[in-house]
């Protein structure tokens, strides 16, 4: 769905109990992705598809990966225990919803990180779940330790220790403590939606003075497809998203084949397609 400047449009209700600030703050993440990019988050009136904004203790943060039909979740908790009400947070999981993976699962991340699995609980390796260049186009843009998409060095470590080690050793306290989000994670948003306008510049223009071409990823190979003799998970992280309700195999089912062909439920998560109403994506995308 498009306006008639071009902009993408994504309908939103805000469903959880937040305050006049949290609100604020909210509105202020919507704001800085529609002041540098072609997204428009636009309050719901009857649209079938949109993003529901949802507020409930325990859950934490994370949203739906893409668009899918009907309610897109996008989790931010908020009380006196912990909250997920910062900006930069609210823009990382809104770019879920727009189509952006984490930076550190690109296909290219072992040149830059070391992800120390000694450190993490096996049940969270999932977390750091490398795709695969067959699953993912990083749209030429470079590898962004300053990406709002990107974890911090302890997530998911055990006590005291580090999951992540950068190769670049000035990065080691840069990675995921963001203010904002970063210049290639807007070009990244712009080069999926074909955006006239990027960061207030011509598009065409960014691409040419950055001397990257954003316009022609390169995409390899053809994804396996439900049926095929080999049905397996290519992805780690198949079991956690049907485990918490959250794998839809209507969309996911070429890269959780094994865990769609058991019984599962309803779903809410989805891997974004060039079919998508919402975007261009023609792959999983960090």
């Amino acid at each position: 769905m498009q306006d008639s400047d071009g902009n993408y449009l994504i309908p939103f209700v805000i469903s959880g109990n937040y305050d006049a600030l949290e609100r604020k703050i909210i509105k202020s993440a919507m704001e800085k992705i529609a002041e540098n990019t072609c997204i428009r988050l636009i309050p719901r009136t009857n649209q079938p598809d949109y993003a529901e904004i949802l507020n409930k203790k325990g859950q934490g943060c994370y949203a739906s990966i893409g668009r899918f039909p009907g309610k897109n979740v996008v989790m931010l908790e908020s009380n006196d225990d912990q909250s997920c009400i910062q900006e930069d947070t609210v823009i990382h999981e809104l770019f879920h919803v727009i189509g952006l993976w984490h930076e550190h699962m690109r296909a290219d991340r072992d040149a830059f990180i070391n992800v120390l699995y000694k450190n993490i609980e096996p049940a969270q390796y999932p977390q750091f779940e490398k795709l695969s260049s067959r699953d993912a186009t990083t749209y030429n843009v470079p590898y962004d330790y300053k990406s709002v998409m990107h974890y911090d060095e302890t997530a998911f470590a055990k006590p005291g220790k580090i999951s992540m080690m950068t190769k670049d050793s000035k990065f080691q306290k840069v990675i995921g403590h963001p203010r904002d989000a970063s210049s290639n994670d807007y070009k990244k948003v712009c080069a999926i939606y074909h955006c006239s306008k990027c960061m207030k510049q011509n598009f065409d223009q960014l691409v040419i003075s950055d001397n990257i071409d954003l316009r022609n990823p390169v995409v390899t190979n053809t994804p396996i497809q439900q049926g095929d003799s080999d049905c397996t998970d290519r992805l780690g992280i198949c079991p956690m998203l049907k485990s918490r309700e959250m794998l839809n195999c209507k969309v996911m089912a070429t890269f959780c084949c094994s865990s769609c062909s058991a019984p599962t439920t309803t779903t809410t998560v989805s891997t974004p397609t060039d079919t998508s109403l919402w975007s261009r994506i023609k792959s999983i995308f960090q």
